[in-house]
């Protein structure tokens, strides 16, 4: 599987995978490399980096007054889901408890795709 796929199906955007998988190959580099390289409008290219740094995935500094970007170690991609993990077992009590409420009422459901048929033979 491709790699900004897989990415995606973390969590990412498909604009977000682009960049940060071009700027592991790049290293190092500027919002006019990353817009010829992704393809990415400028006017977007900014709010995808913004959203990287706020995951910790991008950092920049400031070198001959150009911010050059730079991407997070892929450990860290790592860590977000370990912390997402651990997120969702300290909530999956509640929502297993509000879940128990409400299966009872339930008359018929409705599964589609490949999804729904491992729902199934989960149940």
């Amino acid at each position: 599987m491709e790699i900004a796929k897989s990415l995606e199906m973390l969590g990412f955007s498909q604009r977000e995978s682009k960049v940060y998988v071009s700027l592991l190959d790049l290293g190092p580099t500027t919002t006019s490399k990353l817009i010829r390289e992704t393809g990415i409008a400028s006017s977007k290219i900014y709010d995808v980096l913004e959203k990287l740094q706020h995951k910790g995935l991008v950092t920049y500094i400031i070198a001959k007054n150009k911010k050059e970007f730079h991407a997070a170690d892929p450990d860290k991609i790592f860590n977000l889901i370990k912390e997402k993990e651990d997120i969702m077992k300290s909530i999956l009590p509640s929502l297993k408890q509000r879940y128990k409420k409400t299966k009872d009422e339930v008359i018929a459901e409705i599964y589609k795709d490949k999804e729904g048929i491992k729902d199934i033979f989960e149940d």
